[in-house]
């Protein structure tokens, strides 16, 4: 918020004050961000301004924030630390310890771990997985970092992107999906000697520039159903 006032174009400021009075707008986020900034005052040192509401409040605000960045800042932090509340954990699931048969051979196994038997001895595939190449979805054109995580994001986060990829991607080449699953594999070994889980990055999850093949396809789909 700081950086927008101080260094944003005069378009840019013009824009937010045009939609301050639209509800969801950016500009009415940034209402709320002042309005909890307020709130939290009492744990502000020095804190010394006017409830944000009504033209002549925010100007204050405004050339507070300008003209005493630092401060605004400390503000924020300060803030920040009495609104922290420890995190609601989901309770951990318990593995199924029932005993199942695979339904391929004889073999019979606690029912955790028939999954991973049929990957390993049956090679049954992740249905999505012979299509993905890479760490972007070009779906929704986010970069997920690694192949592992950009999978996870398809079986488990959109059906949207995983029907794109199944229904309208092409298949790679045996080849080439013995080449993504070896890098794959060797990252995935990689974290389990970190200790850490194969859907880990150290980089977080980006959106890149292009056109969303989601937005095209609903507005394609509207336009056929408005003929």
């Amino acid at each position: 918020m700081a950086r927008i006032l101080s260094v944003a174009p005069q378009e840019l400021k013009a824009m937010l004050q045009l939609t301050s009075s639209i509800p969801c707008s950016f500009a009415q986020e940034l209402q709320g961000d002042l309005e909890w900034l307020f709130e939290s005052r009492e744990v502000c040192e020095g804190f010394d301004l006017p409830r944000p509401c009504g033209p002549e409040n925010l100007f204050v605000w405004h050339e507070y924030i300008i003209h005493n960045t630092s401060n605004f800042v400390k503000y924020v932090k300060q803030s920040e630390n009495t609104d922290l509340t420890p995190l609601v954990l989901a309770p951990t699931k318990e593995k199924d310890n029932s005993m199942v048969q695979c339904p391929h051979c004889d073999k019979v196994m606690e029912a955790f771990r028939l999954q991973g038997h049929l990957t390993k001895v049956h090679r049954h595939r992740n249905p999505v997985k012979p299509y993905v190449a890479g760490s972007i979805c070009v779906m929704c054109l986010r970069d997920f970092q690694t192949r592992a995580k950009l999978c996870n994001h398809l079986c488990y986060q959109s059906k949207v992107c995983f029907n794109f990829y199944t229904n309208s991607m092409p298949k790679l080449s045996e080849e080439a999906f013995k080449k993504e699953e070896m890098k794959t594999a060797c990252n995935s070994k990689a974290l389990c000697h970190q200790g850490r889980s194969q859907l880990y990055s150290p980089l977080p999850t980006v959106r890149i520039q292009g056109p969303l093949l989601e937005v095209m396809c609903r507005r394609r789909s509207r336009k056929c159903n408005d003929r």
